[in-house]
């Protein structure tokens, strides 16, 4: 599969062309181009800066930086502050970020270059451009960065890889190796940082951003599994689907709750054809079932309703899909941002205007990744809620207790997968305290209020990773419970419905249903594996 180039215009870059580029598709990256125009763009801005580099003082061109503004550079000074700039910043530890995050990270960082108001020299965009096209990768230490000024450590190293300084790795074609060395056997010329480059590409929250982008990408993902998960619980105990009438999420508001009603939607396009939740087959009582407080033998009474993890799904699940239109809708305005500083600006005489400002601080960037984990975390808990609600024999309508697959007394069935569940959901809430409401003032005080996004966009990825284990859990065990109801279903009330069949299907394909207690390890890892991937979410499109 070819993929598509991905055009840096400073205006267009989407979420889906930085997935293109820096995750790709099946092992392939898609290749990066900058457009004629916008090169004769770059190119005039840059003329503009150094029109004005011998006549007028200006803070990061040919001043020093942070506390260390009132410093004025001499022209001789400037190539040799710039490298000593990209040296003295790239001071990271901990472990190696991930390859996707590096290259979302040039990629997002060319892409404000090319929207025109940096100032960069065509020749350092090329330098970044051909890093991504020769999918060269540099090592970056994960850890650093406070997320204001930009993500200025983690883009000091993608500074020292451009000009090859001795010591700067890179990986390539599987390994780790000099860059400088690279350099040579590749035919690629090391780039002597010009007036501003360092700091400008420096000053931007791009790794910030870099986390938002894959977030929102896995996040819209995680929550059509949560969807599916809660289908297939409903299936699971014949639930009622009351709750889930557009009549209720159009009664809240004027015009209703747009994630309420979208995933009630869902939920029953699910379920459409379903004969497990109709009240025929609520009706029938499995041997074990009695309602609380019953007395053996009494009569059952009606099912009335469910408990709230699965009633108040379009509720809870709404309210995520609402937090998710608002993050996404930040991370594509900053994806085709100038995050640098100071801008430059052209004038209508033709003139340029440098302004020193604040864009690259992350702030904007902070909040809405720390609002984002508050909801997942949320979407995680409600998860665990509906698995649990599944282990007794009361609350799941006659099925078996732990869903053990047979009635040797010996089996523990899900009790423990359960406890793992517990586990990462802690983690979840642990992750969703927030990042931004903490600063620490840097540079002496000149930098007193930075925005810890990176932070928060490392905890939020952290975080993900623990909700895919938790809906995995709960995707397993309602096809388990799915498949112990149809032992005592009469045959007529076992169908399932268009979309919850298709994803009980996709599970199975995995891993067969748990007749006696057996290793779980490999089931949850593969489950865990198609709940991170897009073939639920691709399926489900498909047919409902």
């Amino acid at each position: 599969m070819t993929l598509k180039n991905v055009v840096v215009d400073g205006r267009h870059l989407s979420i889906k062309d930085v997935i293109a580029v820096a995750r790709g598709i099946d092992g392939e990256y898609a290749k990066v181009e900058i457009l004629p125009a916008t090169r004769k763009m770059i190119k005039k801005m840059r003329d503009g800066i150094e029109a004005l580099l011998d006549s007028k003082v200006i803070y990061g061109v040919n001043t020093g930086c942070g506390a260390r503004k009132q410093e004025i550079l001499k022209t001789e000074e400037i190539e040799a502050y710039n490298e000593k700039y990209v040296k003295a910043h790239a001071c990271g530890y901990g472990d190696t970020m991930d390859t996707e995050l590096v290259r979302a990270m040039m990629l997002i960082r060319l892409n404000s270059f090319a929207v025109g108001n940096s100032g960069i020299r065509l020749e350092l965009c090329d330098q970044i451009l051909a890093l991504l096209n020769h999918e060269i990768t540099p090592v970056i230490p994960l850890h650093g960065s406070v997320g204001a000024s930009g993500d200025l450590i983690p883009l000091a190293y993608l500074g020292n890889v451009l000009r090859a300084t001795r010591g700067a790795m890179v990986l390539y074609q599987g390994e780790i190796v000099d860059a400088y060395s690279l350099f040579v056997k590749l035919g690629l010329k090391p780039l002597v940082l010009q007036a501003k480059e360092a700091m400008g590409l420096t000053n931007g929250a791009n790794l910030v951003l870099a986390y938002g982008v894959f977030a929102v990408y896995d996040s819209e993902n995680l929550l059509t599994v949560a969807n599916a998960a809660a289908a297939l619980g409903l299936e699971a105990i014949r639930g009622e689907t009351d709750a889930f009438n557009n009549r209720i999420h159009q009664a809240r508001g004027l015009n209703g709750h747009p994630g309420q009603i979208s995933v009630a939607e869902q939920i029953m396009n699910m379920l459409r054809g379903s004969k497990r939740c109709q009240h025929a087959a609520q009706e029938f009582k499995m041997h074990r079932q009695y309602e609380y407080g019953d007395e053996k033998g009494k009569k059952n009474g009606p099912r009335v309703q469910d408990a709230y993890s699965y009633r108040c799904v379009p509720q809870v699940h709404g309210s995520v899909d609402i937090v998710l239109g608002r993050v996404r809708e930040t991370i594509e305005r900053e994806l085709n941002a100038a995050t640098d500083n100071p801008l430059i600006f052209e004038t209508r005489d033709g003139d340029f205007d440098v302004l020193s400002g604040g864009n690259f601080h992350g702030e904007p960037l902070a909040y809405d990744l720390d609002y984002l984990a508050i909801a997942m975390c949320g979407l995680a808990n409600m998860s665990d809620r509906r698995f649990y609600q599944l282990l007794d024999s009361h609350s799941s309508y006659g099925l078996p207790n732990d869903l053990c697959g047979n009635a040797d007394h010996g089996n523990t069935g899900f009790m423990i997968l359960q406890y793992m569940v517990a586990s990462a959901v802690n983690r979840c809430k642990i992750l969703a305290n927030p990042a931004s409401t903490d600063s620490i003032p840097t540079s002496r005080g000149q930098e007193d209020y930075v925005s810890m996004g990176t932070n928060a966009g490392w905890k939020l990825r952290e975080q993900l990773s623990h909700v895919q284990a938790v809906l995995a859990a709960e995707v397993i065990a309602s096809c388990q419970a799915i498949d112990l109801g149809n032992d005592e279903l009469p045959e007529q009330f076992q169908e399932l419905g268009a979309g919850t069949q298709v994803v009980y299907d996709l599970v199975r394909k995995k891993i067969d249903r748990m007749k006696g207690d057996r290793w779980l390890h490999p089931d949850l890892a593969e489950i865990i594996e198609l709940v991170a991937g897009r073939d639920i979410r691709h399926e489900l499109k498909r047919v409902v």
